[in-house]
C-alpha cells in the first residue's frame, strides 16, 4: 500500500479498499477503511444512508480471515501483476497507447479506433470493457484484469478490432 504511509501525515486523507479481487471476497461486498479516526467516524456515521451493503456476521468472519491470510494474499496479487504486465506489454506491441497502472484494470485506447467503436466491436465479441463519456478519455477503456484465459480472449478480440479499424 503506497499511500498508507501517508495517513500519519495527511489528515484529510481516507483510504477505501475493497476485498472482492486479492481477497477473492467479490460477492460479499467486503472492504475497508483507514485514516484518522475523526474520517473513519464520519464515515461510519454517514454509511447506513448510502451503502446498503451492511456485513452481517459471516461476511464480517471471512473478511478478518482472509485479511489474516497473508500468502493467500499475496498469491492473488502477484497473478494480478503478472497478468496486468503481460498484458500491457502486449497492447503495448499492438500500438495502444494506455496509461501506467499499478492497479487491477488497465486504461487502454485502441489505435484508429475511437472508444464508443472499440467498446461496442469487443461486446460483439462477448467481451465487456467499461468506457467514460467524458470528452478527455471518451476514447479510452477500463479493462479490468481477468484471469489468464479471459485476458488471451481479450487480446485476440482487440487483435481483430484493430485489424478491422473503424
Amino acid at each position: 500500500m503506497i499511500a498508507l504511509p501517508l495517513i500519519g501525515r495527511c489528515q484529510s486523507l481516507r483510504l477505501v479498499r475493497s476485498c472482492s479481487k486479492c481477497r477473492s471476497l467479490a460477492g460479499l461486498r467486503v472492504g475497508y477503511a483507514l485514516g484518522p479516526a475523526g474520517l473513519i467516524a464520519d464515515l461510519s456515521a454517514v454509511r447506513n444512508s448510502f451503502n446498503p451493503y451492511n456485513l452481517d456476521r459471516l461476511a464480517q468472519a471471512a473478511g478478518a480471515a482472509a485479511m489474516r491470510d497473508v500468502e493467500y494474499f499475496k498469491r492473488c496479487t502477484g497473478a494480478v501483476i503478472a497478468t496486468r504486465e503481460r498484458i500491457k506489454q502486449a497492447l503495448t506491441d499492438l500500438g495502444c497507447v494506455q496509461t501506467d497502472s499499478k492497479a487491477n484494470f488497465l486504461f487502454v485506447k485502441l489505435p484508429n479506433v475511437s472508444g464508443p467503436t472499440a467498446q461496442k466491436k469487443l461486446r460483439e465479441r462477448g467481451v465487456l470493457v467499461r468506457r467514460f463519456d467524458t470528452p478527455s478519455i471518451r476514447d479510452y477503456l477500463r479493462v479490468t484484469v481477468g484471469s489468464d484465459e479471459q485476458m488471451d480472449a481479450f487480446l485476440t478480440a482487440v487483435k481483430a478490432i484493430i485489424e478491422e479499424g473503424e
